[in-house]
Order: structure tokens, then C-alpha cells, then sequence
């Protein structure tokens, strides 16, 4: 299969690794823009009847769980085909090293304890997402060599063939499975495998990193480790961990986190990214009473202005969540909100079909206008609804862009209506304005990217790919680049006349709602519609660095801070969290 395309589509690259039942191969999708995947290969030829039952019990198994699961650190499906003697899976090709090979090149086989803690925080994550579902995934074999780690120390948990979905009230599972040392007493036949049965497999997991210890030579008998003082509250959960009984141990995987991220916060990872410097949340915003669907910051960084379902415009301190006034200007939900960069305006758009421009009432000053009656600007009443703002860097002027399938622009100076660009054939849903105010990206609902020239309406760039709108946009600091999000395709990245064009590795496929720059342009953030998690990239590197998973739903907005220091995200939980993004 080396160096030919395999199915007129995946030019095939080289061999992972081999299996029990087949191989694993690094390729590339020719039909997606040369994205990097993993194509599984399970070989039907040679095996006896039982072996072939198995294998396609795994095969149907891993089809099933892979479909409905979506989390930043389990590899997506993308595609499963057969032809009579061998059965496919195409998947996310994840680059790094699994957790075993990783222990196995220190002589002494152990890892640093500050590693393991971090390694265990992440696998938390993972689990608690899988046994969040309804009904709750089981994944049944936790251990090193199904843990990856990529070079930026994110984990990744690959290998779906024996996980199950829980069963309400069935005595026991129907076939025993799980690797010997790693699997639960209740694995061999005496119960059904529940959460908790994932956890001891985390716990032996943790053991043998910590110890060097292999544990099938001794199934069921941990010697606790030795541990510096500081860490003797490790020991004891690893030993709650691995408890023969099941009742003994920690009720769930959040518990489990819980308890690391309390280690985690001793002493930061050398090297890695750990919740003592990166995703601490400093503070919730809980005064919304429906769906979070638009946010911004204030230039300096102290303020925040978000709005919900119920219409009301809430501005509020990011550091404490004490609300300080709201906006109660509009009559339905807001669609769009945008704080100019000198700080003087807001700007905010709705499904009642205004568009409004009002000061921010953060000072005593503002405050007292508002009392002597300070009038909020109705910059236009029309029927199509604004869907997307866009302030000039300088704050002179604002963009907007809707259901007319225009976008506006208006000179704040004298309040009036400048330019109107008129090249899009549906609603336009995403603006953004390049930092160093040469470029507007427009797009929306007509499939197409456009980059043009605020000044002249001149078109500089244009891509378009039938059946899949952008949804999101967002320029780098440097105005080298912008990113986009289109639908039914993971992050895009070109510079601002299109010369080269590249997806963003371990993006979301579909739904991406939200993305911003962090001020100094080394790190990239997105949300997506259909998930609760936030990704975090070094685009140094190019690499997935973080996930913020803190939210109870999916996230529908999301901005860094000026200052570089927070983001703040919130969406269906009616929530705003604002966490450390170093």
C-alpha cells in the first residue's frame, strides 16, 4: 500500500504500526486539502471463525463509539469502507509518541511526577466526557500504550475497539475484555464495567508510570509508591484507585481531576502547560437568564459587555462579574455586539432590526450623562437583520453586514453612511478588519471568502467552496494572516491575497462559531456549536497546546482580552467564564 493512493483518495505515507488483527498507515486525504490522517486496517484473511467474530465485533464497536463522540483529544472518524478481506477505518492522525514508549526510553522506566499528574488531569477530562454520555461510555482499556502524546504535551486517547456503552441493570458484561494488570476485577466476568472500572485502569496507569512497575506480571496487588511529602495525597488516591471493590473508589472522573489539579497546582510541568498556569477560571459571570450568544471586552481589558436570549445588553467588571449597568435598548434578541477600540462606543445589532451605537457607562462621567439624558444613536432601522460588526482599528469607523447581503460602512465621526460593499449573493454572517486597517474578510451564507479594500470596495481575494459557508473570521494580529471557519471543514488559514492556504492540524470539522487571537499572535482559539470545549494552538508551532472544558454546553462566544492575560467564553450553559490564558 506504501506510496500509492488507496481508494483514488488517501495517497498512503508510511506504516505506523502493525496489530493482531491488521496495520495502521499515515496518509494523506487528497479530497481535503491534503489533510493528515490514520487509516486502520483490520485483515479478515488468515483468521479462524472466532478470530474474525472478534475483529468484527471491534471493528462495529469502535465504528459505532467514534461516530457519536466529539472531544478535542479523541481522533474523529472520518470515513469506514470494507471490500472482502480487509475493513477500514479512517481516522485523525495524531503526531507524538504513545505514553509507553515515552516511559520506556527513561532506563529506569519511570516518569517525573509532575508529568504523571499531568498526564492523569487530561485523561480525566477524557473520561468524564465519555461518561457524561447517555447512555455513559465505558472505554474499558485504560493504559500507556492507548494514551498519545503529541510534541506539546497534549494526550490524546486513541483505540475504540473494546469500549461499551453501560447497561442499566445487566448483572455483568456479556464478553470479558480489557488488557490483564490495567482491567478491573469486574472485567473478568464477576460484574458490569462502570465508570469506576475506568478509573482503577487510570489508576494502575498512573502506578506504572510512577514506579516503573509492569502491572500484568501481578494483576491486583499495587505496592504504593514512595513519594516526596508533598505528593503523599497521590499515593492515597492511587491506592483508593485501584481498590478491589468497587464502592471504594472515587465516585467519578471529575473527583479523580479534582484531586490532581489540587497536586497539579504545587508545581508547574517543566515544559508543559499544567491548570496552574493555564485555564484557572478567576471568575464566572452568572447574571444572564437565557443562552450566551455574543461578548466583548473593553480596550483596557476591565469591562465586559455580553448579551443572551432575553435581549438585554449586560456590561459588567471581568475581574469580579458585579454587573454595572445594562442596555435594555432593544426589543429582541442581540445578534452582534462590538466595543470600539478607543473605548468611547458600543455597537450592537438585533433581531429587532436596529442597529444601535450608545456609550459605555463605566465611570462617573458616563454615569451622569446617562441621568441628564445621554441618547442612544440608531445608526439604521431596516428590515434585513445585522448579523456581524466590525470596528476600524482606529475606531472611526464600523462595519456591518446582514440579511442585505451588504456590508456598510459608516464614518462615526459624522454619524453617516460611507460605503456599501455589494459583492455578496446571501447574508453575510462573519466581518473582520485587519489590524492594520488595509482589509475587511466578508463572508457568509454564498459560500464564499471575500477579502476587499475598505477604501476602494476593491476585491483583493476570493474563495469559495460550494456547499460550505464561513462561519467565523478572524485576522492575526500582524494582519498576516486570518483564519476562518468554514462548515464542514476544519480551520483554514490564508494570508491576505490568498497565496498560500493551509488547515489548522487536530481542528474541528464542522460548527466552528468563535475564533480570536491572543494580542501577541502566538496563540489561536476556537469554539464550535456542538461542543463544550475550547481549543487553544501555539501557532508557533502549529500545535493543539490546550482545552478549556469547564463549560456545561456548547460555546457560542469567545474573545481574548486586550491585555493578552484572559479569555472569556460562554454559551448554551448561560454562563461567562473568564480563564487564564497563561
Amino acid at each position: 500500500m506504501l506510496h500509492h493512493l488507496f481508494k483514488d483518495r488517501y495517497y498512503i505515507l508510511e506504516q505506523l504500526g502493525t496489530g493482531g488483527f491488521g496495520a495502521v498507515y499515515k496518509a494523506r486525504d487528497t479530497q481535503q486539502d491534503d489533510r493528515l490522517v490514520a487509516i486502520k486496517e483490520i485483515r479478515l484473511a488468515g483468521l479462524s471463525p472466532q478470530e474474525v467474530i472478534d475483529a468484527t465485533d471491534a471493528f462495529n464497536r469502535e465504528v459505532q463509539i467514534l461516530s457519536d463522540v466529539r472531544h478535542p483529544q479523541i481522533p474523529r472518524l472520518y470515513a469506514h469502507f470494507t471490500d472482502p478481506l480487509n475493513w477500514y477505518l479512517v481516522i485523525d492522525f495524531i503526531e507524538g509518541e504513545t505514553i509507553i514508549d515515552l516511559r520506556n526510553k527513561i532506563p529506569e522506566k519511570r516518569l517525573p511526577i509532575e508529568q504523571v499528574i499531568h498526564i492523569g488531569i487530561q485523561v480525566c477530562s477524557i473520561l468524564e466526557y465519555l461518561h457524561s454520555q447517555q447512555p455513559p461510555i465505558i472505554y474499558r482499556d485504560i493504559k500507556p500504550d492507548n494514551l498519545i502524546q503529541t510534541p506539546s504535551g497534549t494526550i490524546f486517547l486513541i483505540d475504540f475497539g473494546v469500549a461499551r456503552r453501560y447497561k442499566p441493570g445487566k448483572p455483568r458484561d456479556t464478553i470479558a475484555f480489557g488488557s490483564p494488570g490495567y482491567a478491573a476485577p469486574e472485567q473478568y466476568g464477576r460484574a458490569q464495567t462502570t465508570a469506576r472500572s475506568d478509573l482503577y485502569s487510570l489508576g494502575a496507569t498512573l502506578h506504572t508510570l510512577l514506579t516503573g512497575i509492569d502491572p500484568e506480571a501481578n494483576p491486583f496487588h499495587f505496592t504504593l509508591p514512595e513519594l516526596p511529602t508533598q505528593y503523599a495525597e497521590l499515593a492515597h488516591l492511587i491506592e483508593q484507585l485501584v481498590s478491589q471493590d468497587s464502592e471504594q473508589r472515587p465516585e467519578s472522573a471529575v473527583e479523580v481531576k479534582a484531586a490532581l489539579e489540587k497536586l497539579a497546582q504545587q508545581v508547574p510541568v517543566p515544559g508543559l502547560l499544567t491548570l496552574s498556569t493555564r485555564g484557572v477560571t478567576t471568575c464566572i459571570y452568572r447574571q444572564h437568564q437565557a443562552e450566551v450568544h455574543v461578548l466583548s471586552w473593553s480596550p483596557d481589558s476591565k469591562y465586559i459587555i455580553s448579551a443572551a436570549s432575553e435581549g438585554a445588553v449586560h456590561l459588567w467588571e471581568a475581574n469580579s462579574g458585579k454587573k454595572m449597568y445594562e442596555y435594555k435598548g432593544h426589543s429582541d434578541r442581540v445578534t452582534a455586539i462590538a466595543w470600539s477600540p478607543t473605548g468611547d462606543y458600543i455597537a450592537s445589532a438585533s433581531l429587532d432590526y436596529t442597529l444601535h451605537m450608545w456609550a459605555p457607562y463605566t465611570s462617573f462621567a458616563t454615569s451622569l450623562a446617562r441621568i441628564l439624558g445621554l441618547k442612544r444613536f440608531v445608526l439604521e432601522k431596516w428590515e434585513p437583520i445585522t448579523w456581524a460588526l466590525a470596528w476600524s482599528p482606529d475606531g472611526n469607523q464600523l462595519a456591518a453586514g446582514g440579511e442585505s447581503c451588504q456590508v456598510k460602512i459608516w464614518e462615526m465621526s459624522e454619524l453617516r453612511l460611507t460605503s456599501t460593499y455589494e459583492k455578496h449573493a446571501d447574508t453575510v454572517l462573519a466581518l473582520a478588519w485587519s489590524p492594520d486597517q488595509s482589509y475587511i474578510a466578508s463572508a457568509g451564507n454564498d459560500d464564499t471568502l471575500r477579502i476587499w479594500s475598505p477604501h476602494t470596495n476593491t476585491q483583493k481575494y476570493t474563495l469559495r467552496r460550494p456547499g460550505s459557508h464561513v462561519t467565523a473570521l478572524a485576522w492575526s494580529p500582524n494582519s498576516r494572516l486570518l483564519a476562518f471557519g468554514w462548515q464542514h471543514h476544519p480551520i483554514t488559514l490564508c494570508d491576505h491575497i490568498g497565496q498560500q492556504t493551509y488547515t489548522l492540524p487536530h481542528s474541528p470539522q464542522d460548527g466552528v462559531n468563535s475564533l480570536t487571537w491572543s494580542p501577541d499572535g502566538r496563540f489561536l482559539a476556537a469554539s464550535t456549536t456542538i461542543e463544550r470545549f475550547i481549543r487553544v494552538w501555539d501557532m508557533t508551532t502549529m500545535q493543539l497546546i490546550y482545552t478549556y472544558d469547564r463549560h456545561n454546553g456548547p460555546i457560542r462566544a469567545l474573545a481574548w482580552s486586550p491585555d493578552g492575560r484572559f479569555v472569556a467564553s460562554g454559551g448554551q450553559d448561560k454562563l461567562i467564564h473568564i480563564w487564564q490564558a497563561h
